[in-house]
């Protein structure tokens, strides 16, 4: 998906946790910025990425909320993490949030677990809950933050309910 992309002058990853798909993105992007709420996968994120060591790319430590108003950048990806945010004006802030660093004709990558029927809302051990929203709402939601969905991929079929989709947007 990203190497069907013009270069990416920079990029932002909000959530990254461990850096798994930043060092992919930064591949293809002059500088890339990393942010997750937790400072121990920060840290593992900068240990990773001593192997590539070439890569511009800065990981810090700050909460959805909380990642700075930069210079919009080219490409802002958010995998995974739209279906962590349970409350909707959470949700809502969140791509409030990635809308503001998009820069016009700037691209929104998301990956997220998505309700094919009725909205699911789920605890699971260790404290985490989820929310799988309804995939007609998730893609409204995309579009009322003022994206253009240009590509949808189911990537896994997670259930005879829910699906894991990738979704590509662009910002007009």
């Amino acid at each position: 998906t990203l190497g069907a992309l013009p270069t990416l002058r920079a990029a932002i990853d909000i959530a990254c946790g461990a850096g798994r798909f930043t060092r992919p993105i930064a591949h293809h992007a002059g500088h890339t910025l990393g942010y997750d709420i937790s400072s121990t996968l920060i840290a593992d994120a900068r240990d990773a990425l001593r192997d590539e060591a070439h890569l511009s790319v800065q990981f810090k430590v700050a909460a959805i909320d909380d990642v700075p108003s930069l210079d919009p950048v080219t490409l802002v990806a958010c995998m995974g993490v739209l279906s962590c945010l349970v409350h909707d004006g959470q949700y809502a802030r969140a791509l409030k949030k990635c809308a503001s660093l998009v820069e016009q004709g700037g691209y929104l990558l998301l990956v997220d677990t998505l309700a094919e029927n009725s909205e699911v809302t789920r605890a699971y051990r260790g404290g985490y809950v989820a929310r799988y929203r309804r995939v007609d709402h998730y893609e409204q939601a995309i579009l009322n933050a003022g994206f253009t969905i240009i590509l949808r991929r189911t990537i896994a079929r997670m259930s005879a309910e829910s699906v894991n989709n990738l979704y590509l947007c662009s910002r007009q």
